[in-house]
């Protein structure tokens, strides 16, 4: 691999970006320092209650019972008053004029 004159050789890991905020993350392990939580030599983040971080469970709300449903609710209004839904709108709507979220093949995994 070429190298810059009187510069160390670089590999692409080093140059790969650092995600600057938790919208960035491609994993649980980047997610979990925004969340405070700790890693364990197991490579599982524990968080500040003492539970591990997990992947969610997707699920259709016409299955959702009626606790998930009313959980869900309140997790959207909070969202919206802390005005993290906003952002994440932004987010979408920008991807979404570039064509990527919306006119291409990436549309169903953009959308997860």
């Amino acid at each position: 691999m070429p190298g810059l004159a009187g510069k160390p050789r670089m590999i692409a890991a080093e140059l790969a970006p650092i995600a600057s905020s938790p919208y960035q993350c491609m994993d649980l392990l980047c997610l979990c320092t925004y969340l405070r939580g700790k890693v364990q030599a197991n490579r599982v983040c524990t968080l500040p209650n003492g539970s591990p971080l997990t992947k969610a469970i997707r699920k259709e709300y016409r299955m959702l019972t009626e606790d998930e449903r009313q959980r869900f609710h309140s997790a959207l209004v909070q969202l919206k008053r802390s005005g993290e839904f906003d952002k994440l709108a932004l987010i979408h709507a920008q991807f979404s004029i570039s064509g990527g979220a919306h006119s291409g093949p990436a549309f169903i995994p953009w959308h997860r």
